[in-house]
């Protein structure tokens, strides 16, 4: 009777220990499961594949990204990743980008060729925001920017408000913290008499990236409400390409006896029809 009951405590109390383990194993995957995910695939047009390890699928809008995955755009194709608390990364046609890391210290990632176009918070001060490309390494504080990876030697940072930090493989570094471009090549140097002003086709690029639309993503939509009171957005509205018009009317011939009060007249009326509708570069209403 003694042996029974012993051995009857005994089972007793290794169904306790597997329960408890049971419950403990339970209780940790809930809380892997319910940890917000670091990156989610918003929009994906055309070839976009998700790469992990030799493992190769494709992606779908949606999609839950982790640390260590890649992400292939094909021709013709694009992607956007929404990072939780950082902001957004558009992927153009022809691009490899890696999620390297992604934690509660920052974001780090690996752009192997092809164009990203960046769209940023304001960063906290202990939050970082890194792309690597293969001349160089850009440390982000919250802002806009293209990185165009044009070969294995060559990549193009074009800043279009903010700032960022760009640094080469001789350890030379350059802060860009107005509008403009900078060229990192793998043997050249880098200063800040390198910085040029942004080109037409940085501009068009911008102009093609800038359109949005909401998800049921509530934090997303927040985002692109913000977004669209940054200097980058309101790029794609402003008198700058008023003043291309206005040289435009200058240059060119007149059969007016008067040309200097011909061209002043056109030069008032374009100022006039600017301020009244000010969207003289409108932004692509799809990505077709």
């Amino acid at each position: 009777m003694m042996d029974f009951m012993m051995k009857k405590g005994w089972m007793a109390l290794l169904v306790s220990f597997a329960l408890l383990a049971y419950c403990g194993n339970k209780e940790q995957k809930a809380v892997v499961e319910g940890s917000a995910p670091v990156a989610r695939l918003t929009i994906t047009k055309g070839d976009v594949k998700v790469v992990e390890g030799e493992t190769v699928r494709t992606a779908a809008a949606g999609q839950v990204l982790t640390a260590g995955q890649l992400i292939r755009t094909g021709a013709e194709a694009m992607a956007e990743i929404f990072v939780k608390d950082q902001g957004i990364v558009r992927l153009s046609a022809n691009t490899e980008f890696a999620l390297k890391r992604v934690d509660a210290e920052g974001v780090e990632l690996d752009q192997k060729s092809g164009k990203s176009t960046v769209f940023l918070k304001r960063l906290k001060q202990d939050s970082e925001f890194t792309i690597n490309t293969p001349t160089s390494v850009a440390a982000v504080r919250g802002t806009s920017f293209m990185v165009d990876v044009k070969s294995k030697t060559e990549s193009t940072f074009a800043l279009y408000d903010g700032a960022i930090e760009v640094k080469n493989g001789k350890g030379q570094s350059v802060v860009l913290d107005g509008r403009g471009e900078l060229s990192v090549t793998d043997k050249g140097d880098i200063s800040k008499e390198a910085i040029r002003p942004l080109s037409k086709e940085s501009l068009e690029h911008l102009k093609k990236m800038a359109v949005f639309q909401k998800t049921q993503i509530e934090e997303y939509n927040s985002f692109i409400d913000d977004l669209k009171e940054t200097d980058a957005i309101k790029m794609t509205r402003e008198e700058g390409d008023v003043n291309e018009q206005v040289a435009n009317i200058k240059d060119r011939p007149s059969s007016q006896d008067n040309t200097g009060k011909a061209s002043t007249t056109d030069e008032n009326m374009i100022r006039r029809n600017t301020e009244k509708d000010p969207l003289k570069i409108q932004p692509q209403k799809t990505f077709k």
